[in-house]
C-alpha cells in the first residue's frame, strides 16, 4: 500500500511539472522554473517528501554523469585559452567578491559557499535561449559558452569542498576528512578506470553488441546510476561520483550513444530534482521577505554583470560584447540549487539562509530568460550611458583611413568573410575589412589588408570608418541579431549603399529583410541545394543498377558498369 500512495505522489509531481512546465513555456520561461513552481505548490500535499528528494538524487547524478559525457579537453581546448581564463577569473572574483561580503554575516564556510553559488550561472537556461535565438554563434553566445563550461567543470571542487566540511567534525579534523575523501576520490577513479577502460571496451566493441541498442542503454543506466551508488558507499557525493564517472566514459567511443541514450530518464529524475527542489522554496517566508529577497537579485544581477565585464575586458574583449555577456550570465542557475541542496543535506546551511538562496536563486532564473533576450539592448544603453562606445570601440589602422566610392566593405572576417576579401583581391576591387575579433584582425592585416579593429554595431566607429562612402557593404557575420544592428546602422549612414547579408538561418531571413539588407544569401536554402547536387552527381555517376543496388543496399552485380548505362533493370 505504502509503494502505491508513493507512486502516486510522483505521478502528482510529474503531472504537476508538466503543466506547470507548458505554462512557463508559454510564458518564454524556460521550464525549469514550472518544475521548482510544482515542487512549492506539491510540498505541502506530499507525506513521502524524504523518500522523493532521495529519488530526485539520482537525477542530480544523472544530469551530472551527462555532463561529463560531454565534457572534453579537445573541447575546452577549442574555445582558446582567453576564453578559459575568463571562465576561471570570473569563478575566482565573484566567489572571492561575495565571500568578504557575507563573510562578516555568516562564517567562513557558509560565506565561501555562498560566493561559489553566486558565481555560478544557468547553463540550461542560458544555452537554450542562445541557441533558441540562433545568438550563440555570437561573440557573446561563444564566450558565455566558454564561461559556462568552466562553471560546469567548477561544481567537482564545489561537491567535493561540501563533502569535506559536512564530514568533518572535531574529532577527525578536517585534514583527516580531507584526506579520507581524497583516498576515497583516487580509489573511485581507479575502479572507474577498470571499468569503463579496461572491460567495457572488451565487451562493447566486440562484432554486434554495440549494435544491440537495449544492451548499451542497459549499460548507459548501470554506469550513470551505478557509480553514483559507488560514491555513495564510500561516503562521497552521489553526484560528485556520476561526473567523473562521466568525464571518463566522455573520451570512450561509445560516449555519444550513451550520451542519447541517457537523454529520457535523466529528463524524468531531473524533472524529480528541480520539483524537490521547489519544495524547499518556503512561499510564505518568500513573502514575508520579498524586499530582501529582491534586493538580494539585484545586488547579484548588478555584481555578476560588473564582474564578468571586468574579466572580458581583461582578456581583450571588446565593450559591448563584454557588458552582454555579464547581463546573459548575471543570474543564479541550477548547479547553486544543486550545492545549496547538498549543503543542506549535510548540514551546513542554518534554515534562513538556505530558504533566502533558494528563494533569490529562483527569482533569479524566472528573469534569466529576459537577461539574455534583452542583454544587447541593455548592453547598448549601458555603453552609451557610461561613454564606453568611443575610441575603446575600435582602433583603425592608418592605411585604412581613406574610403573610397568605389570600395566595398566587408563586416566580419570569419572563413566567409576570407572568401569573400580573396575574390574581391582577384578582382582588383579596393575594400576595406571591419573585424571585432583582433586575432581575426591580425590575420587580415597581416595579409595586407585595409583593416577596421572594432565593433560594427557602433555607430560611432561605423561612422569612423568611412563607410559612408562605401558602394557595397558585405555583412558576413553569423550572429542575425548582431547583423541586424549593423545593417540598421549602415542604412542610417549611408542609404543608397547596396547591402549584401549572409543569413546564417532561415527564421531570420524575414528579420534582416526588414532591417534594409538588399540580397540575402540564406546559409540553409544553400546547403540544401548544394547537398541535393552532390546527391544527384553521386547516384547518376554510377548505372541504373549500381544506383539501385546502392538505393536498396543490394550488392552490386558484377555485370553491373558505370560504363553500361543499358544494364538490365530487373533489380528493382
Amino acid at each position: 500500500m505504502a509503494f502505491w500512495t508513493f507512486l502516486a505522489e510522483l505521478l502528482l509531481l510529474v503531472g504537476l511539472a508538466f503543466v506547470f512546465g507548458l505554462a512557463a513555456r508559454k510564458l518564454r520561461q524556460s521550464p525549469i522554473i514550472g518544475y521548482l513552481a510544482a515542487g512549492a505548490v506539491a510540498g505541502p500535499l506530499l507525506f513521502n517528501t524524504e523518500a522523493i528528494v532521495n529519488v530526485a538524487e539520482i537525477g542530480v547524478a544523472l544530469l551530472l554523469f551527462s555532463i561529463g559525457l560531454e565534457f572534453s579537453f579537445h573541447r575546452l581546448k577549442a574555445f582558446g585559452a582567453k576564453i578559459i581564463l575568463a571562465g576561471l577569473l570570473q569563478i575566482l572574483v565573484t566567489g572571492g567578491i561575495f565571500f568578504g561580503v557575507f563573510f562578516p554575516f555568516f562564517g567562513t564556510g557558509n560565506a565561501m559557499l555562498i560566493g561559489i553559488m553566486v558565481a555560478l550561472s544557468s547553463t540550461a537556461v542560458v544555452l537554450r535561449i542562445l541557441v533558441d535565438t540562433a545568438a550563440i554563434d555570437s561573440i557573446r553566445g561563444r564566450l558565455s559558452l566558454g564561461i559556462l563550461l568552466v562553471q560546469d567543470i567548477a561544481v567537482l571542487p564545489v561537491l567535493l569542498m561540501i563533502g569535506v566540511m559536512g564530514g568533518a567534525d572535531p574529532a577527525t579534523g578536517i585534514l583527516m576528512q580531507t584526506a579520507r575523501i581524497v583516498g576515497s576520490l583516487v580509489g573511485l577513479i581507479a575502479l572507474f578506470y577498470v571499468v569503463f577502460y579496461l572491460v567495457l571496451p572488451r565487451l562493447l566493441l566486440t562484432r554486434g553488441t554495440f549494435a544491440e541498442r537495449d544492451l548499451v542503454v542497459l549499460l548507459t543506466i548501470l554506469a550513470g546510476i551505478g557509480s553514483a551508488w559507488a560514491a555513495h558507499a564510500l561516503g562521497l557525493s552521489a553526484a560528485l561520483g556520476a561526473f567523473v564517472a562521466g568525464l571518463l566514459v566522455g573520451e570512450s567511443p561509445f560516449a555519444h550513444q550513451m550520451r542519447a541514450d541517457i537523454g529520457s530518464i535523466r529528463t524524468l529524475f531531473l524533472t524529480l530534482f528541480f520539483t524537490s527542489i521547489g519544495m524547499l522554496l518556503d512561499v510564505h517566508w518568500l513573502l514575508s521577505h520579498l524586499a530582501l529577497v529582491a534586493a538580494a537579485a539585484l545586488v547579484v544581477f548588478m555584481g555578476k554583470t560588473a564582474i564578468t565585464f571586468g574579466v572580458a575586458r581583461l582578456t581583450g574583449v571588446s565593450p559591448l560584447p563584454a557588458i552582454a555577456t555579464g547581463i546573459t550570465l548575471a543570474q543564479i542557475g541550477e548547479f547553486s540549487l544543486i550545492a545549496a541542496s547538498a549543503a543542506a543535506t549535510a548540514g551546513i546551511f542554518p534554515e534562513n539562509l538556505l530558504s533566502l538562496t533558494v528563494a533569490t536563486a529562483v527569482v533569479s532564473m524566472f528573469l534569466a530568460p529576459y537577461m539574455v533576450i534583452y542583454a544587447n539592448p541593455l548592453a547598448n544603453w549601458l555603453s552609451k550611458k557610461l561613454s564606453l562606445t568611443s575610441v575603446s570601440n575600435g582602433v583603425r589602422e592608418t592605411e585604412a583611413s581613406s574610403p573610397s566610392r568605389c570600395a566595398v566593405y566587408v563586416v566580419g572576417f570569419g572563413p566567409a568573410g576570407r572568401q569573400i576579401v580573396e575574390q574581391l583581391a582577384d578582382d582588383f576591387i579596393l575594400f576595406h575589412v571591419i573585424e571585432l575579433n583582433p586575432v581575426s584582425a591580425r590575420k587580415a592585416r597581416e595579409l595586407g589588408h585595409r583593416v577596421h579593429v572594432g565593433d560594427g554595431a557602433s555607430p560611432d566607429f561605423l561612422q569612423d570608418t568611412g563607410i559612408a562612402d562605401a558602394a557595397v557593404v558585405v555583412i558576413t557575420v553569423p550572429d542575425p541579431e548582431s547583423s541586424a544592428t549593423i545593417i540598421r546602422l549602415v542604412r542610417s549612414i549611408a542609404p543608397d549603399t547596396r547591402i549584401f547579408v549572409r543569413a546564417r538561418y532561415q527564421v531570420s531571413c524575414e528579420r534582416l529583410k526588414r532591417a534594409g539588407a538588399d540580397i540575402l544569401v540564406n546559409e540553409e536554402e544553400m546547403i540544401g541545394m548544394v547537398l541535393a547536387a552532390k546527391l544527384h552527381d553521386a547516384v547518376f555517376a554510377a548505372s541504373d543498377v549500381a544506383m539501385a543496388c546502392a538505393i536498396t543496399g543490394a550488392p552490386v552485380p558484377e555485370a553491373a558498369s558505370i560504363d553500361d548505362p543499358d544494364q538490365e533493370r530487373d533489380i528493382r
